[in-house]
């Protein structure tokens, strides 16, 4: 285990607006631009998430998690809403309805109408019918805005290895639904008293040892929306457990040595560190040499005795390619 500040000063760095920064900026939105042209040109046929992050020369990791962040949708959401929009002017165009079912990627007449219904709230066979709306989801594109008023701090550690353990809960990205549901589940787990039991079975003594709690998101499922989320702390051994309600399970994860990227903030929840998570990918990764590691990411929640209490999110980072 060590610590240290990647320019060996005690002040936390600060990211400002500037010419050179533009230009990062501008780099890192052609880059993403030509994922989505990617995208594009694939709706029709069979795509690969590794392709289109190669188009925008950046790792399939940093893309994925990027998009999902500033889009507030994961890609295979992206691709799906984009070729249902396109489905749909194909019916208006007279097109049948297992020509179009096929053409767009579905395999039979039932799953696309499931798909279709799920998107614009109407069946295939409704399209044209007076009175009936559909949804239309253009093309992403990107626009550089020039920011300089609100700094960023941020601090580079090394941290690590280390022992979490906790509840997990899968989650999905799809339709922003993880926005809603955790704030649900953190709810759920302080109003039974799990947060409580998990914060007492904190080591005092770890690399963590001035947090309370930890939220985890980790093991990213591969071109898919899903993945897990931990309420946890670390603990000093396997065997650390506590009591549970029923339906839900103690489980440990091991988190390795990484660089870290900190990032402190402050306020009313779970808005203000929403807020936090779209800046990091937003406006710090594209104006910095560094992408995101294909590690756990951690919200650390500190505890003060004054009652005011902190968050810090915790990225796992490397240099940049």
């Amino acid at each position: 285990m060590f610590e240290g500040r990647e320019n060996q000063n005690d002040h936390l760095s600060r990211i400002y607006s500037s010419e050179h920064e533009a230009k990062e900026h501008m780099d890192w939105m052609n880059r993403l631009r030509k994922a989505v042209e990617y995208l594009e040109d694939h709706l029709s046929q069979e795509y690969s998430v590794a392709e289109a992050a190669k188009a925008g020369n950046v790792s399939e990791f940093h893309f994925q998690r990027t998009f999902a962040v500033i889009t507030e949708m994961s890609v295979g959401e992206y691709v799906r809403r984009r070729r249902l929009t396109l489905a749909a002017q194909d019916l208006l165009s007279g097109a049948e309805i297992l020509d179009t079912a096929l053409k767009w990627g579905y395999e039979s007449q039932a799953a696309f109408t499931r798909a279709f219904r799920s998107l614009h709230g109407v069946t295939p066979g409704a399209v044209g019918a007076p009175g009936v709306l559909l949804k239309s989801f253009p093309p992403l594109s990107f626009r550089l805005e020039i920011v300089g008023a609100e700094s960023m701090d941020y601090s580079i550690q090394k941290k690590g290895p280390f022992r979490v353990a906790g509840v997990v809960k899968k989650f999905t990205t799809q339709d922003n639904s993880n926005f809603k549901e955790i704030p649900q589940f953190w709810e759920k787990c302080n109003g039974n008293g799990v947060v409580s039991s998990i914060m007492d079975s904190a080591w005092s003594g770890g690399v963590m040892a001035e947090s309370c709690c930890l939220g985890i998101c980790m093991e990213f499922e591969e071109n898919s929306d899903v993945f897990s989320y931990m309420i946890g702390s670390e603990v000093e051994s396997h065997s650390t457990s506590i009591s549970l309600p029923e339906g839900m399970e103690w489980a440990t994860r091991e988190i390795p040595e990484a660089t870290w990227a900190v990032f402190p903030g402050e306020g009313a929840m779970p808005e203000s560190m929403q807020m936090v998570w779209k800046r990091i990918f937003a406006e710090w990764f594209p104006a910095m040499d560094y992408v995101h590691a294909p590690l756990p990411e951690l919200e650390v929640y500190r505890c003060h005795e004054n009652g005011h209490n902190t968050f810090e999110i915790w990225i796992p980072v490397e240099k940049a390619v």
